[in-house]
């Protein structure tokens, strides 16, 4: 999880869920 939460800082969605955070950063998975 943190690997997720990691890229999602790292995309500035830190604010998003583990999940909406990965959805986030991996549109259509």
């Amino acid at each position: 999880m943190k690997r997720v939460k990691r890229e999602c800082t790292y995309h500035g969605s830190v604010k998003l869920d583990s999940i909406s955070c990965w959805e986030a950063v991996h549109p259509g998975s």
